[in-house]
């Protein structure tokens, strides 16, 4: 398959700023009797303001500051300003984990968390993970970590706590039932597929694809191949709670069952509206069935609304979350970046999904335990149902 990754890498020497308004005379000139002008006091610069801001805070606030934390500061107001939330400075210490997340790596223990009644939950540990090696199951409270209560914990908070470098430790308070155990679990290099696949039924694939990475295409084909093979006349892929990842990754996955034609448009901000099309490579005709959800977002939802506009599928599932914006990532001159929203993007037919997300043509609610083994799956139920009606030539 072709790969054509373009990742925009600029680096930024950014002059940091810190925001203070302070009152500056401005009188207009009128012509006197005299014919001479009164002259105009100039406003003063924004570097100016900034210099004399800077300056201000270092000779005069009461405790130690330093030159790093004016400019994280700085930058990160900047960005804040912005008021949307998929904009954000990533400062130095944060970047290395940043990347490793984008490239689908990251150290910790091996669970996949939720949020059930408010509860940081175990959806379930990753095989062959720390986690899973000290008998953490499907279902486990985790009620403190590091001895620190998870009660008022966001879901990315706790994770980032759980998260940390290899070979450190991590303690996890858990509730299972009425017992209350103790987990000291030594963090790991955790390698996560992003692709999964199975074959549920004669002629019938699985594909779960749970995030977009640079290697997510290429698995995806090599295991659609693997399936083919054991005689799959058509696949399942899901995208549920798949939270994006790389656009290009997403075209090129979309690419395999679409062979020509628009995949998505994007417009920046000059209005232009810019498409990316099918590249080439394998194409399959094997038919096709994408299960999505409310947590379907960005490059999951790039494939569903490709799939939908080219008919090449049927989409079954809940209305996807609606986030059609695309980051790109410059790099600054202090080891930092900022993740700054330059593009929406639009469905071949030009449907804005940006808070509308795609609605899918057969609607199944789902369980909130979907993801747990043996739990039911109505929608997954419903999406082979499908499948073998497009097998059978009973749906169209």
């Amino acid at each position: 398959m072709t790969r054509r990754f373009a990742y925009t890498i600029v680096v930024v020497l950014v002059l940091v700023a810190i925001s203070l308004t302070f009152a500056t005379g401005f009188f207009v000139g009128h012509m006197l009797s005299t014919g001479r002008e009164i002259p105009v006091v100039q406003r003063p610069s924004t570097d100016a303001i900034v210099a004399k801001a800077r300056d201000l805070i270092r000779d005069n606030y009461v405790g130690k500051v330093s030159e790093s934390q004016l400019n994280n500061g700085a930058i990160d107001g900047m960005m804040k300003s912005l008021k949307d939330p998929y904009s954000e400075y990533i400062p130095p210490n944060k970047f290395d984990v940043f990347q490793q997340h984008a490239m689908g790596e990251f150290h910790g223990v091996g669970v996949t968390l939720g949020m059930r009644d408010k509860k940081l939950t175990v959806i379930a540990p990753l095989p062959d993970t720390p986690a899973e090696k000290a008998g953490i199951k499907a279902g486990d409270l985790i009620v403190t970590i590091d001895g620190k209560s998870t009660a008022k914990m966001t879901l990315p908070g706790a994770s980032e706590k759980i998260r940390g470098p290899k070979g450190t430790k991590v303690k996890l308070g858990i509730v299972r039932g009425k017992k209350k155990l103790s987990f000291s679990l030594t963090r790991a290099e955790i390698n996560i597929p992003t692709v999964q696949s199975s074959m549920l039924a004669p002629g019938a694939g699985f594909i779960a694809v749970r995030s977009f990475t640079p290697s997510t295409p290429e698995d995806f084909e090599e295991q659609l191949k693997r399936l083919e093979k054991k005689g799959a006349k058509g696949v399942i892929v899901d995208l549920r709670s798949n939270p994006g990842g790389l656009v290009e990754s997403s075209v090129e996955l979309a690419s395999l069952f679409i062979p020509d034609g628009t995949i998505v448009g994007m417009k920046r901000q000059d209005g232009e509206l810019e498409t990316m099309s099918a590249v080439e490579g394998y194409h399959s005709k094997v038919k096709l069935v994408m299960l999505v959800n409310g947590e379907s977002a960005s490059a999951s939802e790039i494939v569903a609304g490709a799939v939908q506009d080219h008919k090449r599928g049927v989409v079954v599932g809940t209305k996807t979350f609606g986030k059609a914006s695309v980051q790109t990532i410059e790099t600054l001159a202090n080891g930092g970046a900022l993740k700054i929203t330059s593009a929406h993007y639009y469905t071949p037919k030009r449907r804005l999904i940006q808070k509308v997300g795609i609605r899918p043509d057969v609607v199944v609610k789902g369980s909130t335990h979907w993801m747990v083994p043996g739990k039911p799956d109505p929608q997954k139920d419903r999406g082979l149902q499908v499948l073998k009606e497009l097998i059978s030539g009973k749906r169209p």
